[in-house]
C-alpha cells in the first residue's frame, strides 16, 4: 500500500485480476461499491479494475470500518477511501437518477445479461 500512498499502512491487492475471473459482462460499464450504511458509491469499471483493496490495517483485519477499503489508484480518495466495504456489483449503466428512491436503479444487469447471452 505504501508504494502507491504513502501514508496508507496496511495491506492491500489490486482489485482487477478478481473481477476479472467473475468474467462481468461484455456490456459491463460501472461497479456499485455498497458499504454497511447502505451508501452506494459508483464508480467506471475501469476504475475499478485500477483500484486497490485494502484489507489490513496494522497487521489485522479492518475494524470498526472493514472489512475493505477501496482506493482508487490516481489516488484521489486516499484521504477518505470507500470504507465498510461490504458488496461489489458490477452492472451495466442504463440510466442515472437524480435522488435515491426504491424504485431507482443506475444499472439494470437484466438487459444486459439478455444482450451478452445473444452473442
Amino acid at each position: 500500500m505504501k508504494s502507491l500512498f504513502p501514508d496508507v499502512e496496511g495491506l492491500g491487492m489490486n482489485l482487477g485480476p478478481f473481477l476479472e475471473r467473475a468474467e462481468p459482462l461484455t456490456a459491463a460499464t460501472h461497479v456499485i461499491c455498497r458499504q454497511a450504511d447502505g451508501t452506494e458509491t459508483i464508480i467506471t469499471l475501469d476504475e475499478a479494475m485500477q483500484a486497490v483493496l485494502r484489507f489490513s490495517r496494522d497487521g489485522k483485519a479492518i475494524r470498526p470500518d472493514g472489512p475493505a477499503h477501496l482506493y482508487l489508484r490516481d489516488g484521489r480518495n486516499a484521504a477518505n477511501p470507500i470504507h465498510s466495504l461490504r458488496e461489489l456489483e458490477v452492472c451495466v449503466q442504463t440510466t442515472w437518477h437524480l435522488h435515491n428512491s426504491p424504485s431507482d436503479k443506475p444499472c439494470n444487469n437484466d438487459e444486459a445479461q439478455q444482450t451478452d447471452e445473444k452473442r
